[in-house]
Formats: C-alpha cells, structure tokens, sequence
C-alpha cells in the first residue's frame, strides 16, 4: 500500500494508506486511530485546529483529528480547486 498526503496538526501526523485515514502520535510514532471513509477518492487537504479536511471531486468531508470521527460532508462544485480557474 502507498502512503498518499500527509498533514501535521496538534502532536499528530495524519496520513492515507490507500482508502485508510490514519493518524499517529508525532512523538511516538503510536497508531492513535484509523478509519474508512465512506466517500472514495478522497485526499487529504489540510489538518489544522484539530480538523482534517479531505476532498473528492465532489465532497468536502472534515474529520474530528482526536478521535477519526466525520464532522461534516459537503457537496461542491467539480470545479472547485480545478486547474482550470482564470489567471
């Protein structure tokens, strides 16, 4: 399995392992938790407050960063972060 986007926030490094969202201890190296998400495609955007934040081409979905339990899903735009906005 290939490690995909890695984000550092509060003393936790978040990662994908394929589907998988994993988070571990910075300082450790510990498994804090892993979860499924049940959107696919996803890639993480961002971890920071304690929020990770994933997207796929249509879903923004945020992930408490303690405990790998979803927050929120939002259904956006296809074109939302394309290559194809004006300069």
């Amino acid at each position: 399995r290939r490690v995909l986007f890695r984000s550092i926030d509060r003393g936790r490094v978040v990662f994908q392992e394929g589907p998988t969202l994993v988070a571990l201890d910075l300082q450790t190296g510990k498994e804090l938790w892993r979860t499924d998400p049940q959107e696919k495609n996803l890639k993480t955007l961002v971890a920071r407050d304690g929020v990770i934040v994933l997207r796929s081409a249509t879903q923004l979905v945020a992930y408490d960063g303690a405990k790998g339990e979803p927050l929120w899903r939002k259904t956006i735009s296809a074109s939302i972060g394309s290559n194809n906005a004006p300069r």
